[in-house]
């Protein structure tokens, strides 16, 4: 995976959206339906995170000195269109919340050629700001909390995004459910 100083500019995402890593699509990461498994997505948009949160100082590199790492609270995830072998990714991320000790993100992964077909996946994260020693939520340190306050400012005026995974729903009214049928009585019930 590529770290994100080593990125190019965005061949994919909307503008002001920014690409948090560029990944080719891992051989394991393919079911046996020949596209990429519902769990790599979430591989995918956890190493844009990492990558973020490293970015930022808050990273796998910076526990011991912090004592502070983040969790990932809540995951929405949308797929709306396959993933093969042989494509690369790039993962976008936007700020859309920030509270002292969590973060809402939206990333979309795209599929790097810029095929204007939008994403492939979106997904939105609740990340919060965990202190290791008590394993509880707590304030995200000063100059973590410095970054994530220009970059939401950053983010703030962008228009929103145009895929929200939002609650889990069934969109369509579901069909009356008949009762079970009554159970005949016990043998020693009966007239």
């Amino acid at each position: 995976m590529t770290a994100p100083a080593d990125l190019p500019p965005a061949a994919a995402g909307a503008p002001g959206e920014r690409v948090e890593l560029r990944t080719p699509v891992r051989p394991d990461w393919l079911d046996h339906n020949g596209h990429m498994n519902v769990a790599a997505y979430l591989v995918a948009f956890d190493s844009a995170v990492c990558a973020f949160c490293t970015r930022i100082g808050i990273g796998p590199d910076r526990i011991a000195a912090t004592g502070h790492s983040v969790f990932v609270g809540q995951a929405n995830l949308i797929c709306r269109r396959e993933i093969h072998a042989g494509d690369r990714l790039a993962v976008t991320m936007r700020l859309l919340g920030l509270a002292p000790d969590r973060v809402h993100l939206w990333m979309g992964l795209y599929r790097d050629a810029a095929t204007g077909d939008g994403p492939a996946a979106v997904c939105e994260q609740l990340v919060v700001c965990v202190r290791l020693d008590g394993r509880r939520p707590a304030p995200f340190p000063a100059e973590v909390a410095a970054a994530l306050t220009a970059l939401a400012q950053t983010d703030a005026a962008l228009p929103p995004p145009r895929l929200h995974p939002g609650a889990v729903a069934i969109r369509r009214p579901a069909p009356p459910v008949s009762p079970a049928p009554s159970a005949s009585p016990p043998e020693g019930d009966r007239p």
